[in-house]
Order: C-alpha cells, then sequence, then structure tokens
C-alpha cells in the first residue's frame, strides 16, 4: 500500500480516486480475504471444526443477505 501511494505521488501520477480505488479497494480486499482463507484454515487444521463451521455459516448467511438485498 506505501509503495502504491509514494508511486502514485511522485511516479505514476494517478487520480486520487483511483489512488483510493487500488489503497483501500483492491488491497484491503485482498487482504480481508487472505485473513479469513488462514483463519478458516488454521481452524480446521488445528481441529477446531466449531471454528470452521462457525465461518462458514457466517459466509452463508452475508450470502444469503446479499442475495436478499440484490432482489
Amino acid at each position: 500500500m506505501g509503495f502504491i501511494m509514494e508511486a502514485s505521488t511522485s511516479i505514476w501520477p494517478i487520480s486520487a480516486n483511483m489512488r483510493i480505488f487500488l489503497t483501500t479497494g483492491m488491497m484491503g480486499g485482498l487482504t480481508t480475504f487472505s485473513t479469513f482463507s488462514y483463519e478458516t484454515l488454521y481452524k480446521a487444521f488445528m481441529r477446531q471444526p466449531a471454528g470452521a463451521v462457525s465461518i462458514s455459516r457466517h459466509v452463508k448467511i452475508y450470502y444469503k443477505k446479499m442475495a436478499y438485498a440484490h432482489y
């Protein structure tokens, strides 16, 4: 994120909206998904099925809410 912020002001001049999109949108989504994947696999491999089931349950609820909000 720091590289993108610095490069966008000195090397590659891009708009402020594009800078925000790249840093918070793309990079933020990537780090959130990576953390989520790590925690899910950690719980599964450490024989904590309740944690992994809880996470999968939250994902299912999230997608149901998104589908309901879309229609």
